[in-house]
């Protein structure tokens, strides 16, 4: 007749995350983060056990301990995952503005280039002090115009 031994808490096989009651590879299935099937043993028997242990003699054997420095690790790890999408779709995204937002952007777009074009059109005909107004008027309505999108982000 072959007795099996009963299996103990602290033994190799048996999942030390289980009998803390979170095994990330149980939580984590089905999900864009799952880890596979979890390589140790998930016995309630265990998990009694650890549970009529002493808070002192838990931190004894560290477990708790362990599974804190794993997630934290896991825990960075998707953060960074997170910040570089989030940079990926910034560097992608255009600015929305309100409809008279834009509006009044596109209105202030028009006149500079209008404003610009005289400025030429009067520095190709010899009317330096004119050219001179009319891009200082198109410098004004720029920094305006800047100030606005500042406000409008």
């Amino acid at each position: 007749m072959f007795f099996r031994k009963e299996r103990k808490f602290s033994d190799q096989d048996v999942c030390k995350y289980y009998l803390c009651g979170l095994c990330p590879y149980e939580e984590f299935k089905r999900t864009k983060n799952d880890l596979g099937s979890c390589p140790k043993e998930h016995d309630s028997n265990c998990r009694e056990q650890w549970n009529r242990l002493s808070e002192r003699e838990k931190e004894r054997y560290g477990y708790e301990r362990d599974l804190k420095r794993w997630l934290d690790r896991l825990e960075a790890e998707l953060k960074k995952r997170k910040d570089a999408n989030l940079a990926r779709i910034n560097a992608t995204q255009k600015n929305v503005y309100l409809a008279e937002d834009q509006a009044a952007l596109d209105r202030m777009a028009t006149q500079i280039e209008e404003l610009l074009l005289g400025a030429q059109v009067k520095g190709e005909r010899g009317d330096v002090d004119g050219a001179e107004i009319l891009a200082d008027q198109a410098d004004a309505i720029k920094e305006r115009r800047d100030a606005l999108q500042r406000d409008a982000d």
